[in-house]
């Protein structure tokens, strides 16, 4: 894995890239069907690199502005320089930066506005991954576009398109996810494929192939059944699964005890149980620390904590299982998580989303850029009325109304 280098309504989610069907978490949320709120606008903040933003500019926001002509938003997922929006009309919008085609227009111009994905009408549900992009059709097709140098689209080869592809022999799928260059797919019948990079087991398949070595048709990830909701970030990725106690299962790299297994360091090629973690709602895996929304509307955080990315009050040496819940967090309805922040919305009458840990570049929105990390969650302010949707990218962070 590339170093990290910091200079550069409760069943409501969905959480780099990911997304899904069903009330989960992964680096994005949806907002549920028939839920209250305002007009489906969204706002941002943080990194703007790009235009990662939507604002127009490539001006850094310690604070959040409107993403330029999107409404009717249902679900939003960011990634590393850019974000995506899936509308009501079951359309998508994306933004930033489109150096390898991560837009699908055909295109390599970035965008710092959001524009229309070509061709996208049934859309429902969006992942944004390190360079690639990822959409779920409501016929249970997933398209894929952008980089492909490790097969993370899916189609059989290694050539980056710029436009739509569909990922052959891929249906039944009801939720997706996209690492930094691997891609995931849940099934209906509960099973997770998964295809792209697998130098630190990223796949789950058992065996970790050589460096810069990846797998570029979808296979299946060993032992997994009766998953629920599926979360990818970088190089792990987390299975929330529909057993009686609703209990997580993590694989791939483990810098920082990021799979919660209680080792540190290392990797898994296969699925590990996260330990002592139960009850669980939804779950957002970030860059190497991770996330669980549980029953009783409390986080639990685990993984790296060197710019205080868990939220436990202080930055610390890492955790590698879970154990304190997110100081200060109750009646938690949607988790998310970026290369080193993470974000919660809270139920409240505002809707209030809360941030924590690295702000190097506004991330955090409450007014600074390169302030020091906060390991205490902190309330950002926004102009929507009622929040249903929020995601983290890398540096920057998401919501809607």
């Amino acid at each position: 894995m590339e170093p990290f280098c910091v200079s550069r309504r409760r069943a409501a989610v969905i959480a780099l890239g990911a997304v899904l069907a069903l009330p989960v978490v992964l680096h994005h949320t949806e907002k549920p069907a028939g839920a209250d709120g305002g007009q489906g606008q969204a706002v941002a903040w943080g990194d703007n690199d790009s235009g990662a933003l939507g604002d127009g500019t490539t001006i850094r926001r310690p604070e959040a502005v409107v993403v330029e002509g999107l409404s009717g938003v249902k679900a939003l997922s960011g990634s590393l320089s850019r974000g995506l929006a899936l509308l009501n009309t079951g359309t998508v919008r994306t933004w930033g930066n489109n150096e390898e085609g991560q837009q699908g227009d055909a295109t390599t111009t970035n965008h710092l506005t959001p524009g229309a994905v070509p061709g996208v009408d049934r859309a429902s549900a969006v992942a944004a991954g390190g360079v690639h992009s990822l959409i779920l059709l409501d016929s249970g097709k997933v398209l894929a576009f952008g980089s492909n140098r490790y097969g993370q689209l899916g189609i059989g080869t290694v050539s980056d398109r710029e436009r739509l592809v569909e990922v052959p022999g891929l249906s039944h799928v009801r939720a997706i996810a996209a690492g930094k260059y691997h891609s995931l797919a849940l099934l209906d019948n509960g099973k997770v494929m998964a295809w792209g990079l697998n130098d630190r087991g990223q796949l789950g398949i058992g065996v970790t192939d050589p460096a810069e070595t990846g797998r570029s048709r979808p296979v299946e990830v060993v032992g997994l059944t009766g998953v629920k909701a599926i979360s990818s970030f970088y190089d792990h990725s987390l299975a929330l699964l529909d057993n009686e106690d609703r209990t997580v299962k993590a694989w791939g790299d483990n810098s920082g005890g990021v799979l919660g297994n209680g080792v540190t360091g290392g990797l898994s090629n296969t699925p590990v149980a996260v330990l002592g973690l139960t009850d669980v709602e939804a779950i957002a895996a970030g860059g190497t620390f991770s996330l669980a929304l549980r029953g009783n509307g409390k986080v639990k955080a685990w993984g790296d904590n060197t710019f205080g990315q868990l939220g436990l009050g202080v930055a610390s040496a890492p955790r590698n299982r879970p154990t304190d819940n997110v100081v200060g967090l109750s009646g938690v309805r949607a988790i998310a998580a970026g290369i080193g922040h993470g974000m919660a919305l809270v139920d409240s009458d505002d809707d209030i989303v809360k941030t924590w840990g690295i702000n190097n570049a506004g991330q955090l929105g409450d007014g600074l850029i390169n302030s020091a990390p906060n390991p205490t969650p902190i309330t950002v302010q926004t102009t929507l009325a009622h929040i249903g949707v929020i995601a983290a990218g890398h540096f920057s962070s998401y919501a809607a109304d």
